[in-house]
C-alpha cells in the first residue's frame, strides 16, 4: 500500500475483543500459515491484553500481551501489509508493557520477520528452532534500565545514587528526595511508573539513611543534607540536558521545597508529598532538642515515629519493618535542621517561582498536614495546585490500590497540563 489509511487501535481482554482478534488469527494464521486449529488456541487467551486494530470498521490487525510481559499472535491480514500497522499493534503492546511495570518484552519471531521486531529494538536470542513447523526466534527488549553507585561528596560522604533509565527516546527526568529513616529503593513502584511514561528518575539515600554512608540519623553539620542534594539534583540536570522536576516526601519533601524557595537548584516543577514542614513537636520535645543541641548535637536517638501510621496496607507496614536499610534514629542536629528547613519553606512560599503539587495526607500522624495548608495559602495560587486527602496516612503513592491510584491519577494530570 502507498499510504497509510486511519486505523483504529483498540486495546482490552480477550472477552471484548476475542471475536474479532480471532478472525484476524484464522485468516492468516490457520488459513494463510496452515498452522492446526487446535495449535492456535490456548488457555493464554483469557489472561491477556489484546490489541485489534480496524480500518474502516473491520478487524485488520492483531496482537496480545501476556501477563508476565510475552507479545504473541501478531498478524496483519495481507490487504494491510506495508502499511505500518504491524509497528502500530507492537508499539501499543510495549507501550502497554511499560505502563504496567514491566522492565522488558520477549516474543517468539517467525524468522522471515525478525528483521521486522528488530527495528523496533528487540534483539535476537539463539539460534533459530521450529515451532509448528515454522522457524522461530527468540527476541527479547528491555523497557527499563536501573542501575546503582556510590558518588563521593566533597565532604568524604559517599551516596548511594540510584536511576531508573527507559530505554526509550530521551524525554524528562525526576529527581526523588526521600522521607527520615528511609532510603530511595523504597520509591521502586513510583520510579517504574515515572519510566513507563517516558521518564528519567534518579535518587540517592541521605546521609546516614539506607546504603549512602555516615552513622544512621546523623549529619555532620547542619546544612550537610542540603549540600548533598543541592550537588546531585545539579548533576542530574546536566546529565539529563534540562531542568528536572523535583518530587520530596516528608523529610524530602520539606528539603525539596527548602531547595526551590531558597534558589539553591533550577527545576521544572515541584511535588510535595505529605512534606514535613512542621514535625509537630510539643513543648517537652521542644526543651529536650535544646539541651540535646547543646550536650549532644550528633547523638542519635529514637525518632518516635510509629509505622503503622504510614500506610493503610498492611503489606507496605511488614515491608517497612523487615527492611534493613530502614532505620528509626535521628540526631539533635538533622531534626534542627529539618525544623529551619520547614521554616524557610512556609516563610519562603510567596516566592515560589515553578508550578508545584501539593499532595497531603488530610490523616497524617507523623507531620503536621496543616502545615502544608498554610504553604498552600501562603504560595502564588496560580502555580500551585492543592490535592488533600482526608483518610489517607502518610506514604500516598504506597496506600491501598484504590487510593494509591487514586493519588496517581491527580498526579497524572498534573503532569498533563504542566
Amino acid at each position: 500500500m502507498n499510504a497509510t489509511p486511519p486505523y483504529r487501535l483498540v486495546t482490552g481482554p480477550w472477552k471484548t475483543l476475542g471475536k474479532d482478534a480471532g478472525a484476524v488469527r484464522t485468516e492468516v494464521f490457520v488459513r494463510e500459515q496452515k498452522i492446526p486449529v487446535d495449535l492456535e488456541w490456548d488457555a493464554w487467551d483469557e489472561r491477556s491484553l489484546h490489541c485489534v486494530a480496524y480500518h474502516e470498521g473491520q478487524p485488520v490487525g492483531t496482537g496480545r500481551l501476556l501477563p508476565d510481559g510475552h507479545i504473541g499472535r501478531m498478524a496483519v491480514l495481507p490487504a494491510h501489509r506495508r502499511s505500518g500497522l504491524g509497528g502500530m499493534v507492537l508499539r501499543t503492546l510495549v507501550d502497554a508493557a511499560a505502563a504496567s511495570g514491566l522492565l522488558e518484552v520477549e516474543l517468539s519471531a517467525q524468522a522471515y520477520v525478525a528483521q521486522f521486531y528488530m527495528r523496533h529494538g528487540f534483539v535476537p536470542e539463539g539460534k533459530p528452532y521450529d515451532e509448528v513447523g515454522i522457524p522461530h526466534l527468540r527476541m527479547r527488549r528491555t523497557l527499563l534500565v536501573r542501575g546503582e553507585r556510590d558518588d563521593d561528596m566533597p565532604d568524604g560522604t559517599q551516596l548511594r545514587v540510584r536511576d531508573w533509565r527507559p530505554t526509550s527516546a530521551r524525554g524528562p527526568g525526576v529527581y526523588l528526595l526521600h522521607g527520615l529513616g528511609e532510603h530511595g529503593g523504597r520509591y521502586e513502584a513510583l520510579a517504574r511508573w515515572f519510566a513507563a511514561r517516558g521518564w528519567r528518575v534518579q535518587t540517592h539515600d541521605h546521609v546516614g539513611h539506607g546504603a549512602s554512608g555516615g552513622a544512621r540519623g546523623v549529619i555532620a553539620h547542619p546544612r550537610q543534607v542540603l549540600e548533598h542534594a543541592q550537588r546531585r539534583v545539579t548533576a542530574f540536570a546536566a546529565d539529563l540536558g534540562r531542568p528536572p522536576l523535583l518530587l520530596g516526601h516528608s523529610m524530602g519533601g520539606a528539603l525539596a521545597a527548602q531547595l526551590v524557595v531558597s534558589g539553591a537548584v533550577t527545576v521544572d516543577g515541584l511535588v510535595l508529598s505529605s512534606p514535613g514542614l512542621d514535625p509537630g513537636l510539643n513543648g517537652f520535645q521542644r526543651l529536650l532538642l535544646g539541651v540535646l543541641e547543646r550536650l549532644a548535637p550528633g547523638l542519635a536517638v529514637g525518632n518516635g515515629l510509629n509505622p503503622d501510621f504510614i500506610s493503610h496496607d498492611p503489606a507496605v507496614v511488614r515491608a517497612y519493618r523487615d527492611d534493613p536499610l530502614v532505620h528509626d534514629r535521628i540526631s539533635a542536629r538533622l531534626l534542627r535542621w529539618l525544623i529551619d528547613a520547614g521554616s524557610e519553606a512556609l516563610q519562603g512560599a510567596g516566592a515560589l517561582a515553578v508550578p508545584t503539587l501539593l499532595l497531603v495526607a488530610g490523616a497524617d500522624r507523623l507531620v503536621r498536614a496543616e502545615a502544608s495548608r498554610a504553604f498552600a495559602e501562603r504560595a502564588p495560587a496560580q502555580l500551585l495546585t492543592l490535592r488533600w486527602y482526608d483518610t489517607l496516612y502518610h506514604e500516598l503513592f504506597n496506600e491501598q490500590s484504590e487510593d494509591r491510584a487514586r493519588v496517581l491519577t491527580d498526579l497524572a494530570a498534573w503532569l498533563e497540563r504542566c
